[in-house]
């Protein structure tokens, strides 16, 4: 055995997520890139209530272990020899442990370290975060007591003074879910109630000093406008979705969580009426989540409502969050949206979006007819014939769908449409769930690209150039990156729409806005002018190019361009030009010597 070790690589995998209630599953894989010799191995799941107090200086952290559970994985004395090792255990979670949190003041926190004992050298100790989902409550805690009424004034309204009642369906309420309710306003003549207020608030109780301190976090907040006379106690009804990061309330360590929903009127001129409302929250049961819950009937109104519903409901089916009426969500960083709109005609239609970073292979929609009576298709091509057929083979069946039309498309982002307002659950599910499994494909998009063919017999030299100066090479149009003390600088290739070269391009990001007075366009057809930033370097005629040579320099208010000829065989050729556009972005951020 050699003397000196070699540590494994310890990775934590979890076979399922983590509920209380319900056997957890460990799997910890060591990876031993040589053989090691180890004692033992040992998993230990922490779970602390964390809060953040106030002081002399500010807020301080503190926290509470309520959880310190070790299992041996490991106990005889062995050599793991070179290689991946898997070592398994299973862990019975209570019921009573609380769910992960993340809160204002107010945290609970699960965590799992491994040790690798290993004799005679340092030992291998890793810790992993994990999230651990609360029990599904087998019986609800506060008794289903029908609609409550909750009112501002005993009896009635007042005199004179503002009044609102509240009526909740059932004070349990389930993570995710809906929540119901109806308000009704009094003295509406003597009144002018402007909006309606129903938050959600996570009261948070936890130690400080020599007592406890208390603070409120509003969770989520609804507003709902009012008309100018909305009648003397009309029932006003409510459909509200909860949010899905709700977690059961808990008293723990002196910290306890529970759940208040606040409703208030906004009146102009006048004291704001309040009603605070305890509720118990529960997570749905494992088996009411696999058996499915079926659609959300809408309700018996019309317009916004109906459609932030419907919307809402999608967003909670395909993963989405629906943010300012659009559904949004990223997806193997690729960003999703769907929103309404319509067409030139005035039709209303779904837009779907995708946004992708940069392929740079001159992604372009097409409208071609494949046959001679046929309808005309939309498809998707680039700027080199290579570079097609991988579209085509990886989007090309999926994008020709009849229901989805593809409307538009660059290096940057797909857009397609749906006719419709977006009124029906059904249709608006499926496109954005084809929009959300089309994601991955369109994100494996740049590890597929091949080098256009202007540029193959180069392809070898630009990746050894990226390999020696740790630059980014984008393959599709053999484009590097360069970022060096915060500054980047980018050379590539112009192409044009047929995909022949135009020009051999060095770009650099100036770092700050570079002043009018010295913006420039030069072509190399006169005489380079007097200019007061260091560009001689920038201009010289390269070696390699067919003299005579020419250089053109663009200097711009956020970027530095210069254009050489093309092809460039090898980037090294330009390694004075780049270290020239770096001195020139020093110079324009104003480092002075070796500081900044």
């Amino acid at each position: 055995m050699a003397l000196i070790k070699t540590r494994p690589n310890v990775r934590l995998l979890l076979p399922r997520r983590l509920v209380a209630g319900q056997v957890g599953e460990f799997i910890v894989e060591l990876h031993c890139p040589e053989p090691v010799p180890v004692d033992a191995v040992a998993l230990t799941l922490f779970g602390d209530v964390a809060w953040y107090a106030n002081g002399q200086y500010g807020r301080h952290r503190h926290s509470s272990r309520f959880l310190n559970h070790q299992i041996p994985l490991l106990c005889d004395q062995t050599v793991l020899e070179a290689g991946q090792h898997r070592l398994q255990t299973a862990v019975s979670l209570s019921a009573e442990l609380p769910g992960s949190r993340e809160g204002d003041r107010l945290n609970v926190e699960y965590s799992v370290h491994v040790h690798v004992d290993i004799p005679w050298w340092p030992d291998k100790r890793v810790d992993f975060v994990v999230r651990l989902a609360a029990a599904a409550a087998a019986a609800r805690s506060i008794a289903d007591q029908g609609a409550m009424v909750f009112v501002s004034h005993a009896g009635g309204p007042p005199p004179k003074g503002p009044y609102l009642e509240v009526s909740l369906g059932q004070r349990c309420v389930v993570a995710g879910g809906m929540l119901r309710l109806s308000a009704a306003l009094g003295n509406v003549d003597r009144n002018r109630y402007r909006k309606l207020h129903v938050d959600v608030i996570a009261q948070e109780r936890f130690p400080e000093g020599l007592g406890h301190a208390t603070n409120d976090q509003i969770v989520n907040r609804w507003a709902i406008a009012l008309d100018a006379h909305p009648g003397e106690l009309q029932p006003i009804l409510f459909n509200l979705q909860l949010p899905s990061s709700l977690v059961p309330g808990f008293e723990l360590h002196g910290c306890k969580l529970r759940w208040l929903l606040d409703v208030h009127a906004d009146v102009a001129w006048g004291s704001n009426p309040q009603l605070r409302v305890p509720i118990h929250v529960e997570v749905e049961a494992a088996d009411e989540a696999r058996s499915g819950q079926p659609e959300i009937a809408a309700p018996l109104a019309v317009g916004s409502a109906r459609l932030r519903l419907i919307w809402s409901n999608v967003a909670q089916a395909t993963g989405l969050e629906l943010i300012d009426d659009r559904l949004r969500g990223v997806v193997d960083g690729v960003a999703i949206e769907l929103r309404r709109g319509y067409d030139h005609d005035g039709r209303p239609r779904i837009l779907g979006l995708l946004e992708f970073p940069d392929l740079g292979v001159g992604l372009h929609t097409r409208r071609e007819r494949r046959t001679l009576l046929g309808s005309i298709e939309t498809t998707l091509a680039t700027r080199d014939a290579a570079q097609t057929k991988v579209i085509h083979a990886q989007l090309g069946a999926r994008t020709l769908r009849a229901d989805y039309e593809l409307i538009a498309a660059d290096d940057l982002q797909l857009r397609f449409a749906l006719d419709g307002a977006g009124l029906e659950i059904a249709p608006l599910r499926d496109f954005a769930a084809w929009l959300v499994e089309l994601a991955p494909t369109v994100a494996g998009l740049p590890d597929e690209m091949p080098v256009p063919a202007v540029m193959v017999e180069h392809a070898a030299s630009w990746e050894r150039s990226a390999k020696r100066s740790g630059a980014r090479l984008r393959r599709s149009d053999l484009r590097l990156e360069l970022i060096r003390d915060e500054l980047r600088v980018v050379i590539g290739s112009d192409f044009n729409d047929e995909g022949e070269l135009r020009a051999t391009r060095l770009e650099l990001d100036a770092p700050a806005t570079v002043p009018s007075r010295h913006h420039l366009i030069w072509t190399g057809d006169t005489a380079l002018p007097e200019h007061e930033l260091p560009i001689a370097e920038l201009v010289r005629p390269p070696q390699w190019g067919i003299a005579p040579a020419r250089v053109a320099l663009h200097i711009e208010a956020q970027r530095v361009r210069v254009l050489l000829p093309t092809p460039l065989s090898d980037p090294d050729l330009e390694r004075d030009r780049v270290e020239a556009l770096f001195a020139l972005g020093r110079h324009l951020r104003g480092d002075q010597g070796p500081y900044r």
